[in-house]
């Protein structure tokens, strides 16, 4: 038996295998986003907390050197209600997000068959589709005159 034959049989099946896993994967990428566009409701929702991870990453510079570097990734945990019953999920995002912050509403889009499967919904222009809550100035409140009792 020709050893070298059959390894390079092998690599080349292996190869094969991983290119169809990732075609399939990529496929019920698209599908989800499809349904999400096609099917998907909108809600509102309210951001219940924003945070930041710092990952370690490993990236190949060349064949032989690789550079660890550490990486920041940004996410924001929000929950909306459909039907009643509360949903909540977590989503990365991609910039720091220095105009979302805890007790904001923002829109959500869900599939109506499984609400538990959700998204944060973006404007033309992919931004989150956002709408502030007022906040209260700290500081002293105004006095206002007592009315006169007759």
């Amino acid at each position: 038996m020709d050893w070298k034959r059959w390894w390079r049989g092998l690599l080349i099946w292996a190869a094969i295998g991983a290119g169809v896993f990732f075609v399939v994967g990529l496929v019920c990428a698209f599908r989800i986003d499809a349904r999400f566009k096609r099917d998907g409701m909108e809600t509102m929702g309210v951001v219940t907390r924003v945070y930041s991870k710092v990952e370690t990453r490993v990236r190949r510079v060349s064949r032989r050197v690789t550079r660890r570097e550490k990486v920041t990734f940004f996410y924001l945990d929000y929950r909306f209600s459909v039907d009643g019953r509360d949903y909540e999920d977590s989503q990365q995002i991609g910039r720091a997000p220095s105009d979302l912050r805890k007790g904001d509403s923002i829109v959500v889009r869900y599939l109506p068959d499984d609400p538990s499967r959700s998204r944060l919904a973006r404007d033309g222009e992919k931004n989150f589709k956002v709408k502030k809550v007022r906040r209260r100035r700290h500081g002293p409140r105004p006095v206002l005159p007592r009315p006169e009792s007759a």
